[in-house]
């Protein structure tokens, strides 16, 4: 999904009181995931609840992350350390200072995490205090721990300018042919587990909330089940099942 696009998704999600607790951001650059983020933070924060940002003193703290209730913790090359994560945690179960009452943290780089600073900060991702919000920002998600991806809504962000190729999930939803829908299930079977994952996160992301929204609940019941059931065959014969009958 491209960045405008998904600013725009995050924002509205925000305004229904939907908003994911825990998401990771996946770009190619840092600078594009540490924007996307922060745009979104500063509508949290926004007291005007302004969508462009303008002179709203809160908006501005946030721009110049001078905000009292938002840590930035990874430097994008260096490891980061568990002492690191539980001084995040213990300032985020702390009551926010903002009279606004949310709190967000930034982890540039999650795939960074030492092993046992991912364990410190898995039971906090289980468990966040309430109007506490994570933004985890990587480069490489693949190298990010399934643990932590588990408990996190993962978006794939396109650069404005990158022109990206289909993947084979992409293409079997853009054929929007019944029979196609019907047969694609046999293709996608002889897919490993974990690559199958990676590509329909990766196809939610960038096209089913955008070109398919019908499809967005039925995929991410997809996503679910090819987590966490041992064997997800009937559950990508019914997702196909179910959004053939939705064209």
């Amino acid at each position: 999904m491209k960045s405008t696009d998904l600013i725009g998704h995050l924002r509205n999600l925000y305004k229904e009181n939907n908003l994911y607790s825990s998401i990771i951001l996946n770009s190619k650059k840092n600078e594009t995931n540490l924007e996307v983020a922060d745009e979104i933070i500063r509508n949290i924060f926004c007291i005007e609840h302004l969508e462009a940002q303008k002179s709203c003193n809160n908006c501005q703290r946030v721009i110049m992350h001078k905000n009292l209730d938002i840590i930035y913790i990874g430097d994008g090359a260096t490891a980061i350390t568990k002492n690191e994560v539980q001084t995040v945690i213990q300032k985020m179960s702390m009551t926010a200072s903002e009279n606004n009452g949310n709190k967000v943290y930034v982890i540039a780089n999650i795939e960074n995490l030492k092993v046992e600073a991912a364990n410190s900060l898995l039971k906090f991702l289980e468990e966040p205090p309430a109007r506490t919000y994570a933004f985890l920002l990587s480069n490489d998600r693949s190298k990010i721990l399934q643990t932590i991806k588990s408990r996190c809504k993962l978006f794939v962000i396109q650069d404005n300018q990158e022109n990206f190729e289909n993947n084979i999930f992409e293409n079997i939803l853009f054929s929007k042919n019944q029979n196609s829908y019907l047969l694609a299930a046999q293709e996608l079977k002889k897919i490993s587990k974990k690559d199958l994952i990676m590509m329909v996160e990766e196809s939610y992301s960038r096209t089913v909330i955008k070109n398919f929204p019908k499809f967005a609940e039925a995929t991410l019941l997809l996503i679910e089940d090819l987590k966490y059931v041992v064997n997800p065959n009937l559950s990508i014969d019914n997702y196909f099942i179910t959004i053939a009958k939705a064209i």
